[in-house]
């Protein structure tokens, strides 16, 4: 599970300095004070009552500002409690309904209609129990936010300063125009506190002390056209699901530790990116201009090993994707990844052990030849290695998301003697889900965190999926790294949760 860390953004207001002020010029008072009290003469008397009145309204007003600093103290508690209420919700996709705050509740706090409005439901509900010492009333809002995958609770409270009201007598001081019922009749009775919590739902970076590489395969077969269950195609859904994952894995500095993402669009087949990593990876030169590619064949079938003779991918004569749907490799760039991303349309049967394998491609070191410097995968011996702080240097993870059955396989060797298990079933579909597995058992060897999403799929394509699933090294068959998303609800909340499983909780400075 990832980390919740919180370090809000706040809003401070400077009084210290002005307390210690305040302290100072009662202490000078204060030592005034005591040499007059001793003086037996009645003028001395007369002086002292006088100067005590000075004394007394510094004195009133260093609680006044104690009670601003109390109440500073605790709305800022309030924001960073809010903003961590809020940010679990992105985590565990819960969906809430806002609560009738208990009696003698302050708190003013209304969701508004953004993006993160069950976030923002998640934070009313906590701070609808906080009640604050000296605290007029609260109001709370959620000022608006660059990404879906940032989160901002801003507290406005109002304290009374009855010491500092007396300024009233000297001179008139308008209230605030949003000041609430008591705080109206001027501006010195009550002071407005403000103070902020920002969380960002990103992967910590420099703080959490690792590098990650995430590979995400999406189905974009004919299928994902249909409906999902929640007013919108699938496709549609998990384009904006991709796209938010990304946007929450990939952190802004690089500089120390760096997150990339690789996205594998598949069909019938999977489409390279250019016509030199075709020719790396099948040997052959890309005459038609579509460098679409298949399963490999022979003993090398489930391995990563490096393509070379007898190890090559299997080019695909007719090439079903489109340029827009073409593979990205790992990358930090939002938005090469978005973008695609947001262009992605259906085509085409499931052949998902062709996307499987090459979203174990991305990551493998193996294949960095196929790709750009910037694009290489770091060796497997880096998941090895510790930070200083104890981290693990790298983590790899692929989430393989599809909606249907594997029916379309190229392997001209196949039979149902080769294969094992539950996947002895009829025709194309044992080849391609067979494949699809003993991939996902590599690929977990090699030292790769495997999530799996099906997109409303059969029992049998669950059961499977379920296989697949599991933590580096394991034999698979875990659950907690399958989801099963029976609409297009679930279908958001698999990509945030298993996103923010990678990632943590984060200070947005």
């Amino acid at each position: 599970m990832s980390i919740l860390t919180l370090q809000p953004k706040r809003a401070v207001l400077d009084f210290e300095k002005s307390k210690q002020r305040l302290s100072q010029g009662v202490a000078r008072f204060t030592t005034l004070g005591a040499r007059l009290r001793d003086d037996k003469s009645g003028s001395t008397m007369i002086i002292f009552g006088l100067t005590m009145m000075p004394v007394m309204f510094f004195v009133g007003m260093s609680v006044d500002f104690s009670r601003m600093l109390t109440a500073k103290s605790q709305a800022l508690a309030m924001a960073d409690a809010a903003a961590l209420a809020g940010g679990r919700s992105f985590q565990t996709g819960a969906t809430y309904t806002l609560a009738t705050p208990p009696s003698g509740s302050k708190v003013t706090c209304v969701p508004g209609a953004s993006l993160n409005q069950n976030a923002e439901t998640a934070a009313c509900n906590y701070l609808a129990t906080t009640l604050s010492q000296n605290v007029v009333s609260t109001v709370v809002d959620f000022p608006a936010t660059a990404s879906t995958a940032e989160f901002t609770v801003r507290t406005t409270s109002w304290v009374r300063t009855p010491f500092l009201g007396v300024g009233e007598y000297t001179g008139h001081k308008s209230a605030d125009a949003n000041a609430p019922v008591g705080c109206q009749t001027n501006g010195w009775q009550c002071q407005k506190v403000v103070a902020s919590g920002s969380v960002v739902a990103a992967s910590g970076g420099n703080n959490d002390g690792s590098n990650i590489e995430v590979s995400m395969m999406i189905d974009i077969t004919g299928s994902m056209d249909e409906s999902d269950g929640a007013g919108h195609t699938k496709i549609e859904t998990v384009r904006k699901a991709a796209a938010d994952a990304v946007n929450i894995l990939i952190w802004d500095d690089q500089t120390q530790f760096t997150s990339k993402v690789a996205v594998v669009p598949f069909a019938y087949d999977v489409r390279l990116p250019t016509a030199a990593a075709f020719t790396a990876a099948t040997g052959l030169t890309s005459g038609t201009g579509n460098p679409c590619v298949v399963e490999k064949m022979g003993t090398n079938m489930f391995t990563d090993a490096v393509p070379a003779v007898g190890n090559r991918a299997t080019p695909h004569g007719s090439c079903d994707l489109p340029a827009s749907a073409a593979l990205v490799p790992l990358t930090n760039n939002k938005t090469t990844l978005t973008t695609m991303i947001n262009g992605l349309s259906t085509h085409g049967s499931t052949a998902g052990q062709i996307g499987t394998a090459w979203a174990w491609y991305a990551l493998s070191p193996n294949f960095n030849s196929l790709w750009d410097a910037s694009s290489a995968a770091r060796p497997y011996s880096d998941l090895n290695l510790l930070t200083p702080k104890g981290n693990k240097l790298l983590k790899k993870y692929a989430i393989l998301m599809t909606d249907g059955e594997y029916n379309t396989a190229y392997w001209p060797n196949g039979s149902t003697a080769a294969m094992t298990g539950s996947n002895q079933y009829l025709g194309q579909n044992g080849y391609s889900q067979w494949q699809a597995e003993q991939l996902c058992a590599s690929m977990r060897t090699a030292g790769i965190e495997v999530y799996t999403i099906g997109a409303n799929v059969s029992n049998n394509s669950k059961a499977f999926l379920t296989r697949c699933a599991g933590l580096p090294g394991t034999a698979g068959n875990d659950a907690s790294h399958f989801y099963d998303a029976t609409d297009g609800i679930k279908l958001q909340a698999a990509f945030r949760d298993i996103a923010l499983k990678i990632s943590s909780l984060r200070i947005n400075k």
